[in-house]
């Protein structure tokens, strides 16, 4: 999905005003399912997966050269994305490939660009620019892959029950206000919001079992998200003001959790939880006035990381492997 938007704005007057819009709304619903007391039998691999992959494009510009008493550039740019998807076996479900492997998966896979920009620049020796720049995006995002009640599943090779979910965005936002006379003011604002959830679940009563091959269930969460911000200003003869906000809040939930049950393989058993994060920030402002000059930046991170991975108390036998359960989070 793509939002492009753009303005421009030139006149000789009391305002020259630009001002441009760019908005991406994104709603995905995926889910495999497998119903309730249903007996599938196959000489082959059984796959049951549920993908969702999304990339998103915001680009917004404006732009008001004049010789007007007032030059004014206003940029929005805005995001949201929600996808839901699931990979499900239903309660009482009996499943075997006696000659190949299980795999059961849940997948969001997220990639977004924006890009903002406003300028504003009067050449009038009694004239203000103004430019200003606002970007909000919110990533709310999970991938879920479950296993019901007493379910039997039980494959010759590998069995792989997991879930994932991967954001990345990518976020360059400027704004610049050039004014020959009184004043000139820039900002830049983004508010960026991200919550990131993988869950995957076996309840009570069920039977994991490779017979020849390894166990894995699994979920994983990856965030990267990578801002840029800027703003300038400069007045031949007045003030010139220039600012940068930035608030990043990021929530995510990462759990493997494991009912009463019994788990079997001839080799490695894994169970684990895993989230990375990766934040990456650059603010900037510059200002220049021939009487004052203003400049600031801030810049606030919220981040709230819960990884989990549980088993409630069960039967779990590696005949020749390792048994490893473990839950880790990476953040830079």
């Amino acid at each position: 999905a793509e939002a492009i938007s753009g303005a421009v704005s030139g006149v000789t007057g009391t305002l020259s005003a630009a001002g441009s819009i760019a908005m991406v709304f994104f709603f995905n619903q995926v889910e495999a399912s497998i119903g309730e007391n249903v007996v599938i039998v196959l000489a082959k691999d059984m796959e049951l997966i549920a993908d969702s992959k999304g990339n998103a494009r915001v680009i917004a510009g404006s732009l008001s050269a004049s010789r007007s008493n007032i030059g004014a550039g206003l940029t929005i740019g805005f995001l949201y994305d929600e996808d839901s998807v699931k990979a499900q076996v239903g309660d009482h479900t009996k499943i075997t490939a006696t000659e190949g492997k299980y795999t059961q998966r849940s997948s969001s896979d997220m990639n977004a660009l924006v890009i903002t920009a406003a300028a504003a620049v009067t050449a009038s020796a009694v004239g203000s620019a103004l430019g200003g720049n606002f970007s909000a995006i919110v990533l709310k995002n999970e991938a879920v892959s479950s296993v019901g009640n007493t379910v039997t599943i039980i494959a010759k090779d590998d069995v792989s029950i997991t879930s994932q979910q991967l954001n990345d965005l990518y976020l360059i936002a400027a704004s610049a206000a050039i004014s020959g006379g009184l004043t000139a003011a820039g900002g830049t604002l983004n508010v960026t919001v991200a919550d990131s959830n993988a869950k995957t679940t076996v309840k009570d009563g069920s039977k994991i079992q490779s017979t020849e091959g390894s166990v894995t269930i699994s979920s994983l969460t990856e965030e990267q998200l990578i801002s840029v911000l800027a703003s300038a200003s400069a007045s031949v003869s007045g003030s010139g003001t220039a600012g940068t906000i930035s608030v990043l809040v990021s929530d995510s939930d990462t759990l493997t959790d494991i009912g009463e049950t019994e788990i079997r393989a001839k080799n490695h058993i894994q169970i684990r939880a895993d989230g990375s994060a990766k934040l990456f920030q650059i603010n900037a402002a510059l200002s220049a006035g021939a009487q004052n000059a203003v400049g600031a930046t801030v810049s606030v991170n919220v981040l709230n990381r819960n990884i989990k991975a549980t088993v409630a108390p069960s039967l779990i036998i590696a005949e020749t492997g390792d048994v490893e359960l473990g839950a880790t989070g990476d953040e830079m």
